[in-house]
């Protein structure tokens, strides 16, 4: 079975740069909506030693998505979907590059102390409006992230 600690202790370890993004990005902001599958976006330099780590936890993916810009891995019930590009477009006409929001990122705890890599809000908001038709799960994230921001700002 998947285990995110195992796996995120194992990019640390291997020296993959990453953030979580996506759904579970928000949730660990607070957000009461959970997100059942877990989006990356990782250093596109990286690309090769991330499809091995993902061979070592059993994960699978199409032999084609080692030459795309995003791959989906499949292992028994979990699905992760990795990016591996420099920079996202939001359909606002706003990108964000990967170094810019990798340096910018947080690094949030869990009670148990178990760290993971997250885009700040607002990068997170840029990216959940890279999608060209957003779900209504997204919309849903973006007005929370909206609210969270707010809360920070006041």
């Amino acid at each position: 079975m998947f285990n995110l600690e195992d796996f995120i202790n194992e990019l640390e370890k291997r020296g993959i740069r990453y953030v979580l993004i996506g759904g579970q990005a928000v949730t660990l902001y607070g957000s009461p909506l959970f997100s059942f599958d877990f989006d990356f976006w990782v250093d596109p330099s990286q690309k090769e030693t991330f499809f091995s780590l993902a061979d070592s936890f059993d994960f699978e993916c199409d032999e084609g998505s080692k030459k795309k810009p995003m791959a989906v891995f499949y292992s028994e019930e979990e699905k992760i979907d990795v990016f591996f590009v420099k920079k996202m477009s939001a359909k606002n006409g706003r990108a964000i590059a990967f170094e810019d929001c990798y340096r910018a990122a947080k690094v949030l705890k869990d009670p148990t102390g178990f760290k993971i890599i997250v885009p700040n809000i607002d990068d997170l908001l840029i990216l959940k409006n890279c999608k060209k038709n957003p779900s209504a799960k997204d919309k849903e994230d973006i007005e929370y992230l909206k609210i969270i921001k707010a809360k920070k700002i006041g």
